[in-house]
């Protein structure tokens, strides 16, 4: 399911690339609808398989744990590169379309997501216990 997750969300990248120049409502769930979902199966995929590996006696304490952790760290990382790709964009070039804005940052977004996919494919499978 991780792996469902992560590529889902990489999906939302590609949609926002292919999006058209002007807003357009029929477009508008083609991107939100699986961005929503994929977050959902993402962030449920990750505690499943981490509590799976985790010893009984410290399930809790470790899931406590890694709620603060994966809400902090992403968090911040995400605000840093987020905030770093917005100013490339902006030093790039100073009269862009609205919506070409965002389709440079998911074009960038896209650039650093993907290498990250073969550490995802190459996790061990759950044990199912």
């Amino acid at each position: 399911m991780i792996r469902c997750g992560y590529w889902a969300l990489l999906t939302v990248a590609l949609w926002w690339l292919l999006a058209p120049r002007g807003l357009s409502y029929a477009y508008a769930p083609l991107i939100f609808i699986p961005a929503g979902g994929a977050g959902i199966v993402a962030g449920n995929a990750v505690l499943h398989y981490f509590l799976a590996v985790m010893p009984i006696r410290i399930r809790v304490a470790a899931s406590m744990l890694m709620a603060v952790i994966t809400g902090v760290g992403p968090g911040l990382a995400g605000m840093l590169l987020s905030g770093g790709i917005f100013k490339i964009i902006a030093a790039v070039g100073t009269e862009w379309a609205p919506l070409s804005v965002f389709k440079a940052y998911f074009l960038m977004a896209l650039i650093l997501l993907v290498p990250a996919a073969r550490a995802v494919s190459k996790l061990p499978p759950e044990s199912g216990n």
